[in-house]
């Protein structure tokens, strides 16, 4: 692994009477790494399919509380840029299996008391 880092801030903004907003945005950066833990040849398909590209992950969450703070309600995204990326990789190339891939974009909301 060559690099791994996350970053990710929230602010909460007052609005009186009715409550606050509270956005959060997140980003987790992945550098690339080997798809076993074997050195393949160079050259061969284990080292050109086998190997696990860097990716970067963005997030966002906006929340709302009342002002007496005994009800929220959020809505997030997961995956803004909706791309898909690889979790991990095996090479069966040879017998016609393909890979593992993360998940695309997910929504969500809720709401809890």
């Amino acid at each position: 692994m060559k690099s791994k880092w996350t970053a990710g801030g929230q602010y909460e903004f007052g609005l009186g009477s009715a409550g606050s907003f509270t956005p959060r945005f997140d980003v987790a950066y992945q550098g690339s790494l080997p798809g076993s833990d074997l050195a393949p040849t160079p050259g061969s398909p284990s080292a050109i399919y086998g190997q696990i590209p860097s990716y970067t992950v963005a997030n966002a969450r906006f929340t709302w509380r009342n002002e007496p703070k005994d009800l929220d309600i959020a809505l997030e995204v997961t995956n803004l840029t909706d791309k898909y990326y690889f979790l991990s990789k095996f090479d069966l190339t040879g017998a016609g299996a393909g890979t593992i891939t993360g998940s695309p974009d997910v929504r969500a909301s809720g709401r809890s008391r």
